[in-house]
């Protein structure tokens, strides 16, 4: 399924930094959000957060529940209202395609706009109050001084907008086919993983078939999630236990019948 593949996708480019929470439905999962700007090697991380993702019936129509925390670092209540307001209205632009990765890289462009270096108290203080000070006019201040002043400000403020504009652009919007080019992107380091896994599923059976995807992120799942396997008959292949009796949860039909 297209839930599957994103899954696949986003192990594959966030690696050690993704994270499964609950393998069955609803599926939910945890990204840990860098500053962009450190995942690039350009900055040292100061502030990063995690993305917490739940999928709900109908994604990708309907939007994920979503959730913010802070890892490292620290937030003003602001700046947290600020980032999550961010992270649901670039969900709802992205409705009817898959969107996790498009909302965690507008996510770390935000952290990277502001990683920066937790203040002592001391220091935060000062600068809480530069900031709530008025500011009082100089007898010696120039008319002309201060509008070359705001003109340079406003210059640098729209030269900043349009390259926030031109980066975003050329990031696009996440397509069905451009969301099926990242697959092939990496679809070899999904195979070689596939591969690694079947072979090591053919030791208890020789005659099993290559693991599907699905197959694989249900094991991983499983494995992460403290299942454990039937090994009781040396002779019979690995078989898991699951008893489904023991939780309050209706299967889909794809993994009640094994498809």
């Amino acid at each position: 399924s297209e839930i599957v593949e994103e899954l696949e996708a986003l192990e594959s480019i966030f690696d050690t930094d993704y994270k499964i929470i609950s393998d069955t439905p609803p599926l939910s999962f945890s990204l840990n959000l860098l500053p962009s700007t450190a995942v690039d090697g350009d900055d040292e991380v100061h502030v990063s957060m995690k993305l917490l993702v739940e999928f709900t019936e109908g994604y990708p129509e309907n939007p994920p529940k979503m959730d913010l925390t802070v890892v490292k670092g620290k937030l003003r209540t602001a700046q947290l209202a600020e980032v999550k307001q961010l992270m649901q209205s670039t969900a709802e632009e992205n409705l009817g395609m898959p969107m996790i990765y498009t909302i965690a890289d507008v996510l770390r462009e935000w952290i990277g706009a502001n990683n920066k270096p937790v203040l002592d108290l001391h220091a935060e203080m000062l600068a809480q109050q530069e900031d709530s000070a008025p500011v009082a006019a100089s007898s010696d201040e120039n008319p002309e001084d201060e509008q070359e002043d705001f003109m340079a400000k406003r210059a640098r403020f729209i030269e900043e907008t349009e390259a926030t504009a031109i980066k975003r652009k050329q990031i696009g919007i996440v397509t069905k086919d451009r969301f099926q080019e990242w697959i092939a992107k990496f679809q070899p380091t999904l195979d070689q993983r596939r591969n690694v896994m079947t072979e090591k599923w053919k030791i208890d059976d020789p005659k099993a078939d290559p693991l599907t995807g699905k197959e694989i992120f249900m094991r991983n799942a499983q494995q992460l999630a403290g299942f454990e396997f039937d090994t009781a008959d040396d002779t019979e292949p690995s078989v898991m236990v699951f008893d489904e009796s023991a939780f309050d949860i209706d299967l889909p039909d794809d993994l009640e019948d094994g498809a």
